[in-house]
């Protein structure tokens, strides 16, 4: 008699949020046609982010050139379409085992 046995995976990119840059968004959403006005919210939202960091009394804040917001509902769906434009390039590792 077979046994059925359950199978899981699980993906994760390193690095995947922190280093997209903006730019790579913008055209991975002209390639899928999103409509210009919402693209253009998505653009303006990811390019004007600031990064504030304070220590003590000293405080250093910049305007990010990649990296998109965690814990956003949004984030991995941006991800997904910047990875499925260079899916030709993107390597898979497949670890076996725990």
């Amino acid at each position: 008699m077979p046994m059925n046995t359950p199978l899981g995976s699980f993906f994760d990119v390193e690095g995947a949020f922190n280093y997209t840059f903006t730019s790579a968004v913008s055209e991975a959403l002209a390639s899928w046609k999103v409509q210009k006005f919402l693209r253009t919210w998505i653009t303006a939202n990811l390019t004007h982010r600031t990064v504030e960091v304070v220590a003590g009394t000293a405080k250093i804040t910049i305007i990010t050139l990649c990296d998109f917001p965690q814990g956003r509902a949004l984030s991995p769906l941006l991800w997904s379409l910047v990875a499925d434009r260079g899916k030709s390039t993107l390597t898979i590792t497949v670890v076996v085992g725990c």
